[in-house]
This record gives structure tokens, sequence and C-alpha cells, in this order.
């Protein structure tokens, strides 16, 4: 196969694996929308609270259980199935899962040792029992979660679309409602959470069983190092919640309540974003380990531009509608300031996003560096703005190191800000967020009598509508037309 028909190749498998994955996550995030509505009417903005603090906890200990996995994984993968073949690639999943296995259960009961120490973050999870919900979690969701991201580099999308994206989701929401019909406590959140973990991580052995052929003992003596990712990992972690953990210490579990209900309503676009970065990331190892700059170089630039039209289209409507958004967990619009300014950044930053995923593969230390540092502006600025705006300034503290991090994202990738040499690309840039804040704003304006979830449909369809519109009278579409045909290999 040729370096133009690979990339071609891969080009496709990008766009209609994004486009599937989105459909499926999409799905999965309402079902967790839905889940989250029913732990905030059932139990509270306390509650709800508590677990969003207590699932940043979560994350942070399977990322030292999966030992890399969760971002090393797929680039090891996609190289054992490039040259060893399918039972290589298996062998460095399995291993990867024993590991994670090991690791979470020591970690879950260390976890369970210390909940009695006076820790504040084990505070502001919860009490007792919801420590316990979340060390059984921690296996459960680390093995889970190396699964997922082996078969990701397999580029097949079957287990997470079929798993992660309905079962396990919908096993949860049921399982709440349930409990819910019964009065249960609020540490019972926890314990269905892990519930559903469970049948997930049952149906998944069985998945990757099937998937699999037997191993050849030979390969059992090969090395796996994914420790270099555990860093990245763990930064990941804490960056991308730093200012939901200072929120949980300095703020009322109230306030923790409201601003968690907004961080977990923006990951609408962080959805977008990652089935574009899940599987970009393989498609990018491959490419650098072949020495195809010039065809990564393209790739990242098509990828930026379409990245930042899909999520200014889905960030506006719920910028504008942050209140009618809210309003469905009942009670939580106080939030609603700190969500505008907490979806529309992401978004003007998504066409730095194809950096961060070829850092990763290059350099993924420095780009821990990075994201260490994005953090720390986000604490300072946190820390300065919160006695005096509250929630907003810790919305405009995540803004401020998410704005940080991915111009240092730039600054160290050469292919991911080559569309700043472009012509007119900022020109665009501008046309684009003047014509879909200016309908948005008509819309809103003239339904303003309008029952909230229909207001919040005419804001998503005018704003998919208007600026894929703008988008094809733009005098740059056509040639960004040009490209994608090209890299999808259709003729003109």
């Amino acid at each position: 196969m040729t370096g133009e028909s690979g990339h071609r190749d891969g080009a496709r498998r990008i766009f209609a694996g994004a486009v599937y994955t989105f459909g499926s996550r999409l799905f999965s995030g309402g079902l967790r929308y839905a889940t989250g509505i029913a732990i905030a009417r059932t139990f509270g903005a306390e509650v709800f609270g508590q677990f969003a603090v207590g699932s940043v906890l979560l994350l942070f200990l399977v990322s030292i259980a999966a030992g890399g996995a969760t971002s090393g994984l797929m680039g090891r993968v996609a190289e054992r199935l490039e040259t060893g073949g399918l039972s290589s690639a298996g062998h460095v999943i399995r291993r990867c899962r024993n590991q994670t296995w090991i690791l979470g259960v020591a970690l879950g009961l260390i976890l369970v040792a210390v909940q009695h120490s006076g820790l504040s973050i084990l505070e502001a999870a919860g009490n007792g029992a919801a420590v316990l919900g979340i060390a059984i979690s921690v296996p459960l969701l680390g093995v889970t979660n190396v699964l997922e991201s082996g078969t990701r580099g397999l580029k097949t999308t079957r287990y997470e679309v079929f798993l992660r994206c309905f079962v396990q989701p919908l096993l949860f929401l049921s399982i709440l409602l349930a409990g819910r019909s019964r009065s249960a406590p609020s540490h019972f959140v926890w314990f269905a959470f892990a519930g559903s973990l469970a049948v997930e991580l049952v149906l998944a052995e069985v998945f990757v069983a099937r998937l699999f052929p037997k191993e050849r003992a030979t390969i059992e003596r090969e090395p796996i190092d994914l420790w270099r990712y555990v860093g990245y990992d763990l930064v990941v972690i804490v960056a991308g919640s730093v200012d939901l953990w200072l929120v949980g210490l300095l703020a009322t579990r109230v306030e923790v309540g409201y601003y968690g209900a907004a961080v977990k309503t923006v990951d609408v676009v962080v959805v977008l974003l990652g089935s574009f970065q899940m599987l970009l990331v393989p498609t990018f190892a491959g490419m650098i380990a072949a020495g195809r700059g010039d065809e990564l170089r393209r790739l990242a630039d098509t990828m930026a531009r379409l990245m930042f039209l899909l999520s200014l289209a889905v960030a506006l409507p719920l910028a504008f509608g942050a209140r009618d958004v809210l309003g469905l967990y009942k009670g939580f619009e106080a939030g609603a300031p700190a969500m505008v300014v907490l979806v529309i950044v992401p978004a003007l930053t998504s066409l730095c996003a194809p950096g961060g995923g070829i850092l990763l593969i290059r350099n993924p230390e420095r780009l821990a560096r990075i994201r260490l540092a994005g953090a720390a502006v986000t604490c300072v600025v946190l820390l300065f703005l919160w006695p005096r705006l509250g929630l907003m300034g810790a919305a405009v503290a995540s803004g401020a190191g998410w704005l940080t991090f991915n111009g240092l994202v730039l600054g160290a990738v050469p292919e991911a800000r080559s569309f700043l040499t472009e012509p007119g690309v900022f020109g665009e840039v501008f046309v684009l967020l003047v014509a879909g804040i200016g309908v948005e704003w008509g819309v809103f304006t003239a339904a303003r009598e309008f029952p909230p979830l229909a207001r919040l449909a005419l804001l998503a369809g005018a704003s998919c509508a208007s600026l894929g519109a703008v988008w094809l009278l733009l005098p740059g579409s056509t040639r960004e037309r040009e490209e994608l045909r090209r890299l999808l290999g259709r003729p003109s």
C-alpha cells in the first residue's frame, strides 16, 4: 500500500469511525446526563457534589492502577498489531489487564484503610460507605478502561459502543431509578455504579476472549513498559479536575453540586473532541513511525478545522441554553454563568486538539509538563478570583489553564500550528463566531417564552444550520472541501 492510499484509507477510518463513535457516545452522554439528573433530583445538590468529587478521586486511583495503559496502550497495541499480529496485540492487552487487577485491588484496600484519616478529599467525597463504593470501583473501572484502550488500538469501536456507551450507563441509570423508588441512602449511588461496572467487565472479558486467538508461549517473554505514561495519565486527571478539587475545598457542598453539574454538562464538547482524538492517536502513531511528516501535517490541519466547526456548533446552544440545561437538574440554575465559560473555551481551543495527540505519541513526558503548567495557572487564577467572583472565578480560572495548555502545545508541535500560516484562517474563524453568536442570540430572543426543551431544540438546530451554511459560503471552504475529498479518495 502506498503512502498516499494508506493516508486516504486512514482518513476514511477516522471520519467514519468518528461519526459512528460520536453518535454512540452522544447517546451514552444522554444516558449519563439522565443519570446526573436522577442523582441530583433524588439526593440533592450536596450528594451530587460529593459524587463529582469522588469521581475525580476514582479516576486518579484508576490511572495509577492502569500503569500508563489508559493513554499508552492504544499506540502499543497498534504497533504490536503491525509487527507481531493479532496474537501479540492480545498479549499486550492481557498483561496490562492482569497488572491493573492487582494494583487496583491493592489501591482499593489502601483507600478503605485510610478512609478515617481525616483527608479533606475523602470527606468531600462522602461518608465511609461511599468511600467503600469508590474502593470497589477502582479495580473494576481500571480493568474496563484497559480493555477499552486496548481495543481502540485495534481501531475497532465495537467494545466501546456496545458496553461502555450503552450497557454500563443504561444499567447504572436503571439501578439508580430502582433505588430511588425505595428511598435508598446516598451511598447507594456508588454501589450502583460499581454494580454496573461489574456487569460491563464480565461482558468485556467475553468479548476479548473471542477477539484474540490463543497466545503463543514465546511472546510471554516480550517486555511491556507503559509506565512512562503514568505521569501523563495522573496529570490529565489532576489538571482536568483541579478546579473542581479546589471548589470542593473552598465552596459549600451545594455550590460544589452546582459547579459539578456545569462541568458534567460541558462533557458534551469533550465527547465530540474525544471521538476524533480516540481514532487520531493510533493513526498519528502509524504516520510518525513511517516518517510520513507531510501527510501528518495535512491530516492535523484538516482535523483541526473540522473539530472547530463541529465543537462550535455544539457549544453555542449549550452556552445560550445554560439555564435551561441546568434547570433540568431542578434548582441548579446558579451554575449557568460558570457553564457558559466552561463550554466556550474548549470549543475555541479545539483548533489545537490534534497537537495533543501528536505530542502524546512523541513525548508524553513533555505533554505532562505542559498539562501541569496549565493546572498551575488554573490554581493561581482560581485562588485569586474565588473571593471576588465565586463559581464564575473558578470557570475563568479553568479557561485560563486550558488556554495556557493549548498555547504551549502549539509551540511544541509544528504540525499542529500549520493552520496558522494558511491565508484567511483567522478571518474564517471570526466570521463563524460572529454568525453563530448572532443567529443563536436571535433565536434565543425570539424563543424566550418557549418551553425550555423546545428552546434548546431550536438553538441546536439553528446552530448547526447557520454554521454549516456560513462555512459553505466562505472563500476558504472550497479549498477545505477539496482537501477532504482528497483525503477520502473521492473525485472532486
